[in-house]
């Protein structure tokens, strides 16, 4: 959405007098703000990188300095950044889970797949080995005597082991 549209919704919805207290407000100086302003901005406190639309790398550098927990305020820090944020002397688990949601899990299992035309092929054997093996995959517990399915939660009842319950 483009910011002369944003502003026509708010109007339409909360008024012209609401727009103009958005108007007034510091996060949306800093949002209109040229950048050599909101760099300033940035550096006098980290945490309004979170207000630039267009960060550059260097507000980002200068907000991770000042504090490695803006990282949470910044929109796809590069790595550059994110390896700063981690030598700083703030907590890992902090930094760390403001960093996930910008790293591409690449360790992740692929899960495997059959097409339908294979499905087809197979024999009603085949197909329960298959339904057995994906249950014992995503099973929580060994203890577990049961099967949710992450789809439908109540298939606890349905998929049981023991198929007199």
């Amino acid at each position: 959405m483009k910011l002369s549209e944003f502003k026509e919704t708010v109007i339409a919805i909360r008024g012209k007098e609401e727009w103009e207290k958005i108007e007034d407000t510091e996060e949306f100086k800093i949002y209109m703000a040229p950048e050599e302003e909101q760099l300033k901005m940035v550096k006098k406190l980290g945490y309004n990188i979170d207000y630039v639309y267009n960060q550059t790398e260097k507000m980002q550098a200068d907000a991770i300095y000042q504090d490695a927990i803006n990282i949470d305020y910044m929109k796809n820090p590069s790595a550059n950044i994110i390896s700063r944020a981690l030598r700083s002397n703030r907590s890992t688990k902090a930094i760390v889970m403001s960093v996930l949601k910008y790293i591409e899990n690449d360790l992740e299992e692929k899960a495997e797949t059959i097409k339908l035309s294979e499905l087809s092929k197979m024999s009603w054997e085949e197909i329960d080995k298959l339904i057995m093996n994906y249950k014992e995959k995503t099973r929580i517990s060994k203890n577990q005597d049961f099967y949710i399915d992450p789809i439908d939660p109540l298939s606890a009842f349905r998929y049981s082991k023991n198929r007199f319950l």
